[in-house]
């Protein structure tokens, strides 16, 4: 983590989402292009989740050693991370038609900002061999298309606060935060009857949060998890009404400061 090669990907992921996103809010105008790129970020995920599966299932030397089991390669490439939700999600909140999507987008711009900018963050687990990105080797690919996904997570998320399909409240917030921990506890069972290590409700010691299960035991710790991970919502929209009351109240100092300044003329 942090690394140079860490790094040079976060500046060039960061550079690739800011390009995107002043380029988007200069061309794309109306609704019908908004829905393009959304379509565009859809197959690009599609695209990079395949690419993921056919590398762990064809190559014979995955990028990580510890994961080379047959229960990986069978069940741990599917997606079911948190960050693959968007790949189930994305598709409904752009397309689907009535009170479903609103509580879609809440969820996918708040935790879409959460699960892509973490592992742009901490991102030991995905960098894979020490050194540089260059040459592309069949071992940075799969830390490259990680990055890239994570990336446009981001970007996905923060468009659709741009342009106006955000429109969060606490009741959709709260739909959001239920609908994860549905989706958790699912994912709950799969890892116990799989033994995946999906979303960190594992007892495998690949778990980064391995020495809490161990401290919590198994099903504190699951339980802890789950809340921790559906308060994710809550502590995002209560900073944006934060955010939002802050930028009233400069927007209605600068109102006062100029009508005294009128006035005293």
């Amino acid at each position: 983590m942090f690394s140079l090669k860490h790094v040079i990907l976060f500046l060039f992921t960061a550079a690739a989402i800011v390009t995107a996103l002043v380029l988007c809010g200069i061309f794309v105008k109306n609704e019908r292009g908004r829905r393009w790129v959304f379509l565009v970020m859809i197959i690009f995920n599609i695209s990079t989740e395949i690419l993921k599966i056919f590398f762990y299932v064809k190559n014979p030397d995955p990028l990580f050693d510890w994961r080379v089991s047959d229960v990986y390669l069978q069940w741990d490439t599917l997606p079911f991370h948190l960050c693959s939700l968007f790949l189930w999600l994305l598709p409904i909140g752009v397309f689907a038609k009535g009170g479903i999507k609103e509580p879609i987008r809440v969820f996918l711009v708040y935790f879409g900002i959460f699960c892509g900018f973490a592992p742009l963050v901490a991102s030991g687990w995905i960098l894979g061999e020490p050194g540089l990105w260059l040459p592309i080797l069949p071992q940075t690919i799969l830390p490259l298309r990680s990055f890239l996904y994570h990336g446009g997570i981001v970007f996905t998320a923060v468009f659709m606060g741009m342009c106006g399909w955000f429109k969060p409240n606490i009741k959709r917030v709260t739909v959001a935060s239920g609908a994860m921990a549905a989706i958790l506890v699912i994912t709950l069972f799969l890892n116990l009857y799989a033994g995946t290590g999906f979303n960190h409700l594992t007892m495998r010691e690949d778990n980064m949060f391995y020495f809490l299960m161990e401290a919590m035991t198994f099903v504190p710790y699951c339980i802890f998890v789950i809340h921790l991970i559906c308060s994710v919502p809550f502590i995002f929209h209560g900073v944006f009404l934060l955010a939002r009351k802050i930028i009233a109240r400069a927007k209605d100092w600068r109102m006062k400061v100029a009508d005294t300044g009128r006035q005293g003329q």
